[in-house]
């Protein structure tokens, strides 16, 4: 059951609820130890655990050491066991209680229910997070610059383009952006500096984030007070199995597809009208594969329907990698449904009203 659970979240330590512990095996037993400074448990296999009651500080302990931790709960007594396997009529008979991932904490999506240390919330705010900032994604393309040199060579010109999404899961609200840059990279540095974010995630695989964009996120590492974890989302992703039970628990957890494209502007759409996070239009029959129009969308935040119709691809491709992750963390239907969306833009541009978003989205998205 371990090894199952283990091989869809390969990259993420499970904290697996036996009775009133949650234990920790193989691989995993290793690195709590050595941050958590535990003993190992008797045994040939590597084996740590903690009561139920540490959950709180140890789970932030390992997160602050830059670590995704699962909580893996039972979610089947005993007793109910006995009759599913009384009920199983063919193929292998169940012979442990059921368990399954209730809970994905890491640096940037921390929603600090009542299990979690909420101390570190304490004297924080947006821009001071000390562990506790935005979730922020990042779509980048370069632009090829014609100058060969003539009278504008005193300017610094566009290199490259970026969809920005952030998250505050903390407060439910979600910030939405596009904006070109130059050489420097001087408006995603002052994002970043602004908000300092506790978790950026960056395209791997087809259309990778570019070495400069890579570079410069190593930069703020070293440099910035928070520790800011960089997760690599891929063009393609395996979309993780849910172990639940009950077929219509595990529907709603899961995607239609395993194999999805988080990055993907169709996509993205699509998964937002399924997941239904915003309140639908009232007219029937509406064709939400039609991304000519706003098909759909007119109850929906205004700033996200600024996105869709002013075709901020960039800044709705990152939001597709924001609503990937958040889905992974099983928090996207209680920061989403909220419709909470903001516009970011550039720090020369904050007098802008939101309020006219939409008449200057396809210029400046």
């Amino acid at each position: 059951q371990w090894w199952e659970i283990k091989s869809q979240y390969a990259d993420t330590l499970l904290l697996f609820k036996t009775g009133k512990f949650y234990e920790i095996f193989h691989m995993d037993a290793d690195i709590a130890v050595q941050i958590l400074g535990f003993q190992y448990m008797k045994g040939q296999q590597a084996h740590a655990g903690f009561p139920e009651v540490g959950y709180g500080s140890f789970c932030e302990r390992l997160v602050n050491a830059g670590h995704k931790v699962a909580r893996v709960e039972q979610t089947e007594t005993p007793d109910m066991l006995k009759i599913r396997k009384k009920n199983t009529k063919s193929g292998k008979k169940p012979q442990v209680v059921n368990r399954e991932v209730c809970s994905i904490v890491s640096s940037g999506c921390r929603t600090f229910c009542y299990l979690d240390n909420v101390k570190s919330l304490e004297n924080t705010t947006f821009h001071d997070s000390n562990g506790v900032g935005p979730l922020l994604a990042i779509k980048e393309i370069l632009i090829e610059n014609n100058n060969t040199g003539g009278e504008n060579c005193d300017s610094l010109e566009a290199v490259c383009e970026f969809g920005v999404a952030m998250v505050d899961a903390v407060r439910g609200v979600v910030t939405l952006g596009q904006f070109a840059d130059d050489v420097l990279r001087n408006r995603l540095n002052t994002l970043l500096t602004t908000f300092r974010p506790s978790e950026v995630l960056v395209q791997s695989g087809e259309n990778a984030a570019s070495e400069c964009l890579i570079s410069l996120l190593k930069g703020m590492q070293t440099t910035s007070a928070s520790n800011m974890r960089v997760e690599h989302v891929s063009t393609f992703e395996t979309f993780p199995k849910s172990t639940a039970i009950d077929p219509e628990v595990r529907r709603k957890m899961e995607r239609p597809k395993t194999n999805i494209q988080p990055w993907d502007v169709k996509e993205t759409v699509a998964e937002l009208h399924r997941k239904a996070y915003f309140p639908r239009s009232s007219r029937k029959n509406i064709n939400i594969n039609d991304s000519s129009s706003d098909a759909g969308t007119k109850r929906w935040p205004e700033v996200l329907k600024a996105c869709i119709s002013g075709r901020a691809d960039l800044a709705i491709s990152a939001f597709g990698a924001i609503v990937f992750y958040l889905q992974r963390s099983l928090i996207d239907e209680e920061i989403l449904s909220m419709g909470l969306v903001k516009a970011y833009f550039p720090q020369e541009s904050v007098n802008i009203d939101e309020n006219d978003l939409k008449c200057i989205a396809s210029k400046q998205m």
